[in-house]
């Protein structure tokens, strides 16, 4: 009778605990949740890199490049959101600016104050911007007025104090198949830049034909998990936010899609140091 006691009390106490552990894994799972949802979309960092190469030309030291994509406005990212964004990039006072594509992910309706806030970034040398999947006639428009410039299939010479310029390279939507890899021969002798929304266009690119590559898409993979398959939706290649081998920067971008998460995985601003090591 006594040992039935003790056994009942030990099913007793385990199911206790066992109670005790799924209530904190219930309590750490909405914990995260909440964070995904409300705390990190909105946590905007700086990954600040300096290039330190032979190639770039001596007048470009000390240059700043500023490179962001896929706000996706209307996913996590508000008007208010935006306009973080644009003061985070005016403290970092770029000489040139990139955008990388995916503009709108849902109308918002605030058109003129997105090219209100988008104008009043200043640099010295120039905006530019290449398109993404999903952007439309409204999210050219926007940009266009905001004074940046559409690198899409084609490129520019920037001279700047000097005159050996940088080769400044955009191509189209690749998932769209409306990407032209044009003879980048006009751009060879110099630094160059290229710029696609998606990364896995750099497949068709020889190691040679670019000093840097910018990209984005992915997000960064938005939720990131230890121990889970890193296979992020908006490449089929590439997963990380850095590739040596063709010197691919990646951004994590500044919005969301589908479920508007964010976990391990904060939104960020690229800013990259030009130093020249050469003669140019």
């Amino acid at each position: 009778m006594e040992e039935k006691s003790v056994e009942k009390e030990i099913k007793k106490d385990f199911k206790s605990k066992l109670i005790d552990i799924l209530i904190i894994i219930v309590i750490v799972l909405v914990g995260l949740f909440m964070y995904a949802k409300y705390l990190e979309p909105k946590t905007l960092v700086i990954k600040e890199t300096r290039l330190v190469e032979n190639e770039i030309p001596l007048s470009y030291s000390g240059v700043k490049l500023v490179f962001f994509s896929d706000l996706l406005l209307g996913s996590s990212v508000t008007i208010d959101e935006l306009d973080n964004v644009v003061n985070k990039i005016k403290e970092l006072k770029p000489d040139i600016l990139i955008y990388g594509g995916n503009l709108i992910y849902k109308e918002t309706g605030k058109k003129e104050k997105v090219i209100s806030l988008l104008s009043s970034i200043e640099t010295s040398i120039g905006k530019y911007y290449v398109t993404g999947s999903l952007d439309k006639d409204e999210s050219i428009e926007i940009l266009d007025k905001s004074g940046f410039t559409k690198l899409d299939n084609n490129y520019e010479l920037l001279y700047y104090k000097d005159v050996t310029p940088i080769c400044l390279y955009g191509v189209s939507s690749y998932i769209l198949g409306n990407y032209k890899l044009l003879d980048m021969s006009n751009c060879k002798g110099y630094y160059t830049i290229f710029v696609s929304h998606e990364p896995d266009v750099v497949n068709k690119l020889s190691n040679e034909e670019a000093n840097l590559v910018l990209s984005g898409n992915t997000l960064g993979g938005e939720v990131n998990l230890p121990l889970l398959s890193k296979k992020y939706d908006g490449s089929t290649t590439y997963y990380k936010d850095y590739y040596e081998n063709n010197n691919m920067y990646i951004s994590n971008g500044i919005g969301t899609r589908t479920y508007h998460l964010r976990l391990f995985n904060k939104p960020s601003i690229s800013l990259f140091r030009f130093k020249s090591t050469g003669e140019k």
